[in-house]
């Protein structure tokens, strides 16, 4: 064989395995069968051709292409993303692809994931896309509370910063200057405290020790007569049963009612009902006998003055005239006394 034909053989050789080779990088499977299906996500930041599609971490197929769909939408157009997966998968109509990351490195895989479903999607379909979080993302909503706490946190410590400058300037120094050396006094007058108290410990120990030696003979002495406390318990319970017995609680029943009787004459008298309501309550029998015995005074008054208008004493009998000449003596007699008085 010339050598011209040889080297012809080789560079189709080379040619074929080059675009085979260039074919399997690209994702196509050379020498299996697959199925080709289109994909539609909002945004598919982070996938390449080549990226792999997965059914629960296994890899069943790779990404052939990604386009823009400047027909639908020109100034928001859609992603549609061009993948192929194994011919022995089977995807139903209700099947969602997912948009995850591959890695902590930002790269993007798409993971089927295959629902229940009578109807099944033929090659060439669509598949509906969802964008999961990436691990940016997830680790950015995460840390979203952190940063909103330590945002909190630095304001508060900024208001105790300032807090704390307020009192440490001018006036405000000198007295929490002044508070702490009262605060060093007191912790120093109660470190003295402390140390009388312990000085009186020691000191006082064998006293303290008689006197709960005494504590104790007096807790002995009471258990030993703890049959003598029980008995007069007990005749304390006989005798109030006897008292109860006795009629006690009838008397105290009787007394109740009459303390309820005299409370009700005294509601009556004070409401002004009765004979003794109406002399509590009315003034005129007051203001009757206050008249009663000023005349009474009167009469008794004019009676020392004046007795022969009231008293006669006559054996024989005179006449009225004698009567009336006598009392008209008697009372020159007494209006002379009363001029010369």
């Amino acid at each position: 064989m010339r050598t011209e034909i040889k080297v012809g053989i080789l560079i189709v050789l080379v040619t074929i395995a080059g675009v085979i080779g260039y074919q399997f990088l690209e994702g196509y499977d050379v020498f299996g069968k697959s199925n080709e299906y289109y994909i539609i996500f909002d945004n598919a930041g982070g996938l390449e051709p080549a990226s792999p599609v997965t059914i629960k971490g296994m890899q069943v197929g790779k990404v052939l292409g990604i386009y823009l769909a400047l027909d639908k939408d020109y100034y928001n157009p859609p992603v549609i993303v061009h993948i192929n997966i194994s011919s022995d998968i089977k995807l139903t109509r209700s099947t969602e692809a997912m948009l995850v990351s591959a890695d902590i490195l930002g790269s993007r895989a798409i993971e089927l994931k295959i629902k229940p479903d009578s109807a099944f999607l033929e090659e060439g379909d669509t598949i509906k896309g969802i964008v999961a979080l990436t691990v940016t993302e997830m680790v950015a909503q995460e840390m979203a509370p952190i940063k909103a706490k330590a945002e909190r946190l630095m304001a508060s410590l900024d208001t105790l910063i300032g807090t704390i400058s307020y009192f440490l300037q001018g006036s405000n120094k000198k007295k929490l200057e002044r508070a702490l050396t009262r605060t060093e006094k007191s912790l120093a007058n109660l470190y003295r405290i402390t140390a009388r108290l312990d000085t009186l410990l020691r000191t006082q120990k064998h006293r303290m020790a008689h006197i709960l030696a005494n504590l104790e003979q007096v807790s002995s002495a009471l258990a030993k007569e703890k049959e003598s406390l029980q008995r007069i318990v007990s005749n304390t319970a006989d005798l109030t049963d006897s008292l109860k017995a006795g009629g006690l609680t009838e008397a105290i029943a009787s007394l109740n009612h009459s303390l309820i009787v005299l409370d009700s004459i005294l509601t009556d008298i004070q409401e002004g009902k009765g004979t003794l309501g109406h002399i509590a309550k009315d003034d005129s029998l007051y203001l009757v006998l206050t008249q009663t015995l000023r005349d009474l005074d009167s009469l008794l008054v004019d009676m020392k003055a004046r007795p022969y208008r009231y008293v006669h004493v006559s054996l024989i009998g005179p006449s009225p005239k004698k009567i009336h000449k006598w009392e008209k003596k008697m009372e020159r007699k007494h209006r002379k006394r009363e001029s010369q008085n």
